[in-house]
């Protein structure tokens, strides 16, 4: 057999210095930020950025800018008697505080821009997942080339479904790389996103509730979030933008949990796929199961499926990938060491499983970093006997 080409090895680093950032929606401190912590830290460097200029007020800061209406509004009121038509003036200033909305909105995409800016470490860009008005502010910032991002995750984004993100990746060729959109068919505030595009922004729209605009080879959408996605030629490739549709959730439902952030949201910047990543949990957890009640025959099925699969992250199956690791090492990759290999990843990915739920477990950082399919499949390469 010819030697085969080795995996990237660059997805599967042993420091990764690239950073995960997450961004909060409005009216909103960000609590569900700091909980993530646990779930990125293992893998990357992660920072929870904040911004102020939507945190109490939240939507009305849209259409009003306080500080012009209640300092010029309360001056009105005080010399009314003097005024001939106080009215007139009170809708004057009204109209004013209207006009100076864009001014708040032009600061929060400059805080958020410059302070996303700062996790660019040369040619690793940051991964970013934003919620409701964050995802908003992060895209108006992509319109600059000074911002740089790798995969995205926008969940209840009031953008408009109609926005053209290849003239956006036209401009700015480092904007992103994958996109993920997560469509919360229960999301009752960002259908009220278009009283804001007639008002405010043309860009703001509903597509955290009704996805961007399918385009064939470049924005395509799934069913579910346990749905695989379309490959198109050449090589197989993905869509840059991938819509999700979520029925059960609302605006901010599960998916502002660690829980739902470790499935879904940590695969994605793997560049693995959350179907394939629960299908490929799964096989592990059976094996181990079925380990432990000693149903060795079914262990040995369990294993079969989990070699056998064509994983996407892998690039083919499971055996072939271990096998271009041993061959990667200037091994000779043996049926024995691919066995015990295989069985190897189940395990470690297992005992990562595990950490991941019970925080007293020792060595627990470098355990949950066998979450990685592709880590786990390399630590059961390196603890092969030699």
């Amino acid at each position: 057999m010819g030697q085969e080409s080795a995996p990237d090895q660059e997805l599967y680093p042993t420091v990764n210095t690239r950073w995960v950032v997450t961004v909060h929606g409005i009216n909103s401190s960000g609590p569900w930020q700091e909980p993530l912590k646990d779930v990125f830290e293992p893998h990357f460097r992660y920072c929870a950025v904040k911004y102020r200029h939507y945190r109490w007020l939240g939507f009305p800061q849209l259409l009003i800018e306080p500080w012009v209406l209640l300092p010029l509004g309360t001056l009105v009121i005080y010399f009314r008697s003097s005024l001939q038509t106080p009215w007139l003036w009170m809708i004057l200033v009204v109209m004013l505080a209207f006009l100076c909305t864009d001014i708040r909105l032009g600061l929060a995409v400059r805080s958020i821009r410059k302070k996303v800016s700062k996790y660019r470490i040369r040619e690793e860009h940051p991964h970013i997942a934003a919620h409701s008005l964050g995802s908003y502010l992060v895209a108006r910032a992509m319109d600059d080339p000074v911002t740089a991002l790798c995969h995205v995750v926008f969940a209840g984004c009031p953008l408009a479904q109609e926005r053209n993100w290849a003239e956006v990746q036209r401009l700015n060729p480092t904007s992103f790389e994958q996109m993920r959109n997560e469509v919360l068919e229960k999301d009752f505030v960002v259908s009220l996103a278009p009283i804001l595009n007639v008002l405010v922004d043309r860009r703001f729209g509903k597509a955290g509730l009704l996805g961007f605009q399918d385009i064939e080879e470049y924005i395509d959408s799934s069913e579910s979030p346990h749905v695989m996605r379309i490959l198109y030629q050449p090589g197989d490739r993905v869509a840059p933008i991938h819509n999700v549709h979520i029925r059960e959730l609302g605006h901010s439902g599960l998916f502002l949990t660690p829980g739902y952030a470790a499935y879904f949201w940590l695969p994605v910047f793997w560049r693995v796929e959350p179907p394939e990543y629960l299908k490929f949990e799964k096989l592990c957890w059976t094996a181990g199961k079925m380990h432990n009640r000693s149903h060795l025959a079914k262990v040995r099925v369990a294993e079969e499926v989990l070699a056998g699969t064509q994983w996407r992250w892998a690039g083919g199956s499971l055996r072939k990938f271990i096998r271009c690791e041993i061959e990667s090492r200037g091994r000779q990759p043996s049926d024995a060491l691919i066995a015990l290999a295989i069985s190897g990843t189940w395990r470690i990915f297992g005992e990562a499983t595990a950490a991941f739920h019970e925080r007293e477990t020792p060595n627990r950082v470098d355990k949950l970093r066998a979450l990685n399919p592709g880590i786990a499949v390399t630590k059961a390469v390196d603890a092969l006997p030699s």
